[in-house]
């Protein structure tokens, strides 16, 4: 995904799929249904801020 495809997944959130707690930080899975494969960031929760993985499905697979 592209910088600016990121930003339209978090501008666009529909919804926070999970919360996952690990010792280094917690994260958070964010989600836009309303674009195509329906993309996941996962963020640092404490700043929101930080991208951490981008999870962009394929369509068709």
């Amino acid at each position: 995904m592209t910088p600016s495809q990121v930003d339209q997944v978090l501008d666009g959130a529909t919804n926070i799929r999970k919360r996952s707690f690990h010792p280094a930080g917690n994260t958070l899975t964010i989600q836009n249904k309303n674009m195509p494969g329906k993309p996941q960031v996962i963020v640092d929760e404490a700043t929101g801020s930080r991208v951490i993985t981008v999870v962009n499905p394929k369509r068709g697979r």
